[in-house]
């Protein structure tokens, strides 16, 4: 995930009349960048809260056992940079490819995201996860 010039999404002000809607939503609520193994940007998708007819709709929250958590390898997991995200709690979120099993367990059809979420947005618990106020959350992509 990511949000205007490296920061949290909702505080650029700039001149939206010459963005597309895109572009606009992008800068305000930030979005998803897609690179290939060399770090080369390939595609850009922006967060909005209105439908659209190409986006990427989510399930609700589905809670993830820690032992299902930690059957992701841990090159798999990213920091969480978006800001609504951090003062919900999230520290990290994972990728979970369409129809992964995780400790015998098959995530959805079509994949979703995997976070770690701390209690209190305190991050303290670091990567480990093993702070007993550390849970983990899973939203299923629903159609894309």
């Amino acid at each position: 995930p990511m949000g205007p010039r490296g920061g949290p999404p909702g505080r650029w002000s700039g001149d939206r009349g010459k963005l597309t809607r895109a572009q606009a939503a992008l800068l305000s609520f930030g979005g998803f960048g897609y690179f290939d193994e060399s770090g080369v940007l390939l595609a850009i998708n922006a967060v909005t809260p209105e439908p659209q007819p190409d986006m990427i709709s989510f399930g609700p929250c589905v809670k993830m056992s820690r032992a299902e958590a930690k059957a992701l390898p841990p090159w798999r997991w990213a920091e969480v940079g978006l800001r609504s995200l951090i003062d919900q709690g999230a520290t990290r979120c994972s990728w979970v490819v369409p129809q992964e099993v995780l400790r015998s367990r098959r995530f959805g059809a079509n994949g979703g995201f995997a976070y770690q979420v701390t209690e209190g947005g305190d991050s303290a618990a670091g990567t480990d996860g093993k702070d007993s106020s550390t849970h983990y959350v899973y939203f299923p992509v629903l159609s894309a």
